[in-house]
């Protein structure tokens, strides 16, 4: 479901990364482990389309990203790939479910609010459908960040340091939460850290 063939990547004349060939079977887990500036959060840009590769090949979701630009890539993500960053990145304005009916019109999908009920009564959510996001907690928004992860049933979960914020136990519930809804879609997780409480946790592991 994922792979990864001789991937080069350059930021200027002076930076260059080489990353490893690497394989994720559909449904696996797997850890990006590695400390900082190895090039983590840049391979996983690159698995999610956010990035085109200098050289080599980078398949996500059965797709080489690299024949697909622009409108079509955005796509394709919001409908396959469900992203998680450090920050939520959520339109602090909107309602949780306005952030969560606009991932669905991103990726072309019919506007689905039964749907959007359903994935916030499993992340115990419901009663926040309609705050602002300004009126979240930490852990609320980062939970809704997975939610819209997860929404529109993705092949693939790319996180993004999930935990690198968070104690010990908002740490083992947003793992847990990741794990229980990457497993639900059959779905790829991939996360890139640097927290030891994670490794532990995914035998899969890519160090860089």
């Amino acid at each position: 479901m994922i792979s990864v063939q001789s991937v080069i990547y350059t930021y200027g004349p002076d930076k260059h990364l080489a990353f490893p060939d690497w394989e994720v079977e559909q449904g696996k887990h797997s850890l990006i482990l590695g400390g900082s500036g190895c090039g983590k959060t840049t391979l996983l840009h690159l698995l999610a389309g956010l990035r085109t590769p200098t050289g080599g090949i980078v398949k996500t979701a059965g797709q080489v990203l690299s024949e697909l630009g622009g409108h079509r890539m955005d796509v394709f993500r919001g409908k396959h790939i469900g992203l998680i960053f450090q920050k939520p990145h959520l339109l602090s304005v909107l309602t949780v479910e306005d952030n969560l009916l606009l991932a669905q019109y991103m990726a072309e999908l019919p506007q689905n609010k039964k749907r959007i009920r359903d994935v916030l009564d499993v992340l115990n959510l419901s009663d926040r459908r309609n705050a602002k996001v300004y009126e979240l907690s930490q852990g609320e928004a980062q939970r809704i960040a997975i939610a819209r992860a997860v929404l529109n049933k993705p092949k693939v979960i790319l996180a993004d340091e999930p935990t690198a914020s968070l104690d010990d136990d908002n740490s083992e519930k947003v793992l847990n939460i990741l794990e229980e809804q990457a497993n639900v879609y059959n779905a790829t997780l991939v996360i890139a850290t640097h927290d030891q409480r994670v490794k532990s946790r995914f035998p899969h592991q890519l160090k860089l």
